[in-house]
């Protein structure tokens, strides 16, 4: 806040949205490492977890974020802690959304980022993203994994449960376009693991020019 030439742009978002109608999938004593693709850069970065649709609060027992190197695991040399309000781990209380303080981290644009999120008690993903056509891994119920480099796979998931967005600073004359709109704008019928969405087109093109115009972010809300 004291540096005005500098701001917060999202450089990636998904809608939050409650489960499909059934039992909700439920992790205990497990952490979720969660792929996402930026559109933005920037030299700081910060995450939204979201318990929108939470009827009990949310306990995060610890968080990181880093680069992604392939598959589950991730460059060392990336991996950050994060904190919430200087503590390492965070309750949200039902219906609220968390911003994690933001760490030092380059992120490059058009790359993909690894969230990964420790959930220590039994927790209903009561708030997720359904469609993420993303692959992302689940450990097993054998704690805090959210540091290691080589992730252990117990499961894969094709949703974001509880995460809603990233952010990265940028330059005083930054912005993000949100994409809004039905399941097409989600990504309905777009190749998995591909980034092949029309928001992450839009990413792409904006990408090619001047490197003199302001840093442009798309966020997906569809």
């Amino acid at each position: 806040a004291a540096d005005a030439s500098v701001q917060w742009i999202g450089t990636w978002a998904a809608a939050p949205q409650p489960p499909l109608p059934g039992a909700p999938r439920t992790f205990r004593n497990q952490s979720l490492r969660l792929v996402v693709h930026t559109s933005a850069l920037g030299s700081r970065v910060r995450i939204k977890i979201s318990n929108t649709y939470g009827r009990e609060p949310l306990l995060i027992g610890g968080a990181h974020v880093a680069l992604r190197a392939a598959g589950a695991d991730i460059d060392p040399r990336s991996d950050r802690a994060l904190s919430f309000q200087g503590h390492p781990s965070t309750t949200i209380s039902a219906g609220s959304l968390a911003v994690s303080d933001p760490v030092d981290l380059s992120v490059p644009a058009l790359s993909d980022l690894a969230i990964s999120l420790f959930l220590p008690e039994t927790t209903a993903a009561t708030t997720t993203h359904l469609l993420a056509l993303q692959t992302s891994y689940v450990s097993p119920e054998s704690g805090d994994h959210t540091a290691d480099v080589k992730f252990p796979v117990a499961s894969t998931i094709h949703s974001w449960p509880f995460l809603t967005g990233v952010d990265v600073s940028a330059g005083a004359l930054a912005a993000s376009v949100v994409a809004f709109g039905s399941s097409l704008t989600d990504g309905d019928g777009s190749t998995i693991d591909a980034n092949r969405r029309y928001p992450d087109r839009l990413a792409e093109r904006l990408r090619k020019r001047a490197a003199s115009e302001p840093e442009i972010g798309v966020l997906n809300e569809g």
